[in-house]
């Protein structure tokens, strides 16, 4: 799905809070780094491995969901559950599945595609004429441009557009140009700015790099419900590789001295985020953040602790993810897994 990473990927879900931690962010602030020996690090990657296999078969929706996408960095483990994951009662988990099986190539689950572009959710129609395009068969591809410009939410053009930037044809940049350019009437400004952003990453990602300035800008968050903006782009960013924005995203997480308090967490986790992913912040800088937040009172804020702590190279808080791999929410369970397999596979999608 396209939002992302561990925040996850997904937009129009809403992430369980459960609150409660088991020790204070202060416990292990001087213990060393661990690494790992490669036994070690073989044994902690299946576990991690084994485990997302069990949360597909969640009863809760965006856990199947995220560990789809988590298991679609090993594509042997993914493909034999992709088959069910398609035909996922639930439309989020359904629409990752699609997807990733577009991004695989999974063309002998081409079938199960077509089966589903009739559906009455946007999302899964989406979904599913990507993953037949990815196979070759353009018969559908129409219902992106359908979506971008007459979708039925932000959500669902937001959607379209960032599968229209998997595709990774340039021709669809003239659309999306219009699309940004476009607001959804009934939507909120926050809604149509957070379409705006993905639309941008989108023409960022087939060349324009004109959409830059769409994602700076939302660096500079003038009022409280600005920061979710702030969030996206600065994942974007990470994910697209845009080095011109560091300055900003070492702002975002440092805060301003002079200013108190510090951006929140969300905010400081997806610069840092960023900045590893472009290879900017150094691992100890990434390290302290990913460890403050990683027995942080809110689940959320700790799935998005074990997603930095999966992208920090190497890594330097093996035991911060062990940890995370046992946390009582299983929307965190699913992050530490991810970020372990990252960590030992050689992964990094």
């Amino acid at each position: 799905m396209p939002r992302h990473g561990w925040t996850l990927p997904v937009i129009w879900f809403a992430v369980c809070v459960c609150s409660g931690c088991r020790s204070t962010p202060t416990e292990r602030q001087d213990n060393a780094p661990t690494a790992l020996t490669a036994v070690q690090a073989s044994a902690l990657r299946e576990q991690a491995l084994e485990l997302l296999e069990r949360m597909v078969r969640d009863e809760n929706a965006q856990v199947r969901s995220n560990a789809i996408e988590a298991l679609s960095m090993i594509p042997t483990r993914l493909q034999p559950i992709l088959p069910a994951a398609i035909n996922d009662p639930n439309v989020g988990a359904r629409t990752t599945a699609l997807i990733a099986a577009g991004r695989l190539r999974a063309c002998d689950l081409a079938p199960l595609a077509t089966a589903s572009i009739q559906h009455e959710s946007e999302f899964v129609r989406t979904a599913s004429a990507f993953m037949l395009s990815r196979c070759d068969d353009h018969r559908h591809i129409h219902m992106l441009s359908q979506v971008l410009f007459h979708g039925s939410s932000t959500a669902t053009r937001a959607q379209a557009a960032f599968l229209l930037g998997e595709l990774g044809d340039p021709s669809a940049l003239p659309m999306l140009r219009q699309a940004a350019q476009q607001r959804v009437p009934r939507a909120s400004d926050i809604e149509n700015r957070l379409m705006h952003l993905q639309v941008a990453e989108a023409m960022l990602k087939l060349g324009d790099h004109t959409a830059l300035g769409t994602l700076h800008a939302a660096l500079f968050p003038a009022r409280p419900e600005d920061l979710e903006a702030t969030v996206l782009a600065a994942q974007i960013l990470g994910e697209t590789g845009s080095r011109s924005s560091r300055p900003d995203l070492q702002n975002l997480l440092a805060g301003d001295p002079n200013k108190d308090p510090r951006m929140p967490a969300e905010v400081r986790l997806a610069a840092a985020t960023a900045l590893v992913r472009m290879g900017e912040a150094g691992p100890p800088q990434a390290w302290k953040v990913g460890r403050e937040y990683s027995t942080h009172a809110d689940a959320p804020i700790r799935a998005q602790a074990a997603h930095l702590l999966g992208w920090s190279r190497p890594v330097t808080d093996v035991q911060s993810l062990r940890n995370l791999l046992d946390d009582p929410n299983p929307l965190v369970q699913v992050a530490a897994a991810a970020g372990i397999v990252r960590q030992y596979s050689g992964s990094t999608p």
